[in-house]
């Protein structure tokens, strides 16, 4: 549990720009989703951030169909052995390709990812974020505002608003 880390947080404050989604299956029919916001101006990465939820049929049947970024999976995946020497996907694995992704400004190459207690990143998330590399250089229809706010305990407080041709269509 002492080394369970999130190594990339929302930027705090206003965060506003193109927004770009890509989903689908990937092995062990997990559903990804990867979300990009990029500078309306040079179309630079902002944001990335990856949501996984677990199959249906997924071995623990607690999480079946669970987003596993927004449950207790990590807790669940800290106190399994099998994530002693890699660490914890979730947290330690998934966070840091998004963090990779935006400060490198790409979606495209090679990544440091967590080896042997997880297929998400290599098989799932890096193959959909890849196919948005053209699309995220070019302005879109889609526009993504967000406000993120440090709250007490740690935690960070999100309001975030996509917009399709001017109209609200998520929040």
């Amino acid at each position: 549990m002492k080394k369970m880390f999130w190594s990339n947080q929302p930027p705090l404050g206003l965060l506003e720009g193109y927004y770009y989604k890509n989903e689908g299956l990937f092995q062990g029919n997990n559903y990804g989703i990867v979300e990009i916001v990029t500078e309306p101006k040079t179309h630079d990465i902002l944001d990335v951030e990856f949501t996984e939820f677990a199959s249906d049929s997924y071995y623990e049947p607690k999480y079946a169909g669970t987003n596993k970024r927004l449950s207790d999976y990590a807790f669940f995946q800290a106190d399994n052995t099998r994530t002693d020497e890699t660490l914890v996907t979730v947290m330690n694995g998934i966070t840091f390709l998004e963090q990779q992704m935006r400060d490198e400004n790409r979606v495209t190459g090679d990544f440091l990812t967590v080896k042997g207690s997880s297929t998400s990143a290599p098989s799932g998330f890096m193959p959909l974020a890849e196919k948005m590399k053209d699309w995220i250089r070019e302005p879109y229809e889609n526009k993504y505002f967000d406000y993120d706010k440090e709250m007490p305990n740690g935690l960070i407080g999100r309001l975030q608003v996509v917009t399709t041709n001017d109209k609200i269509t998520e929040v």
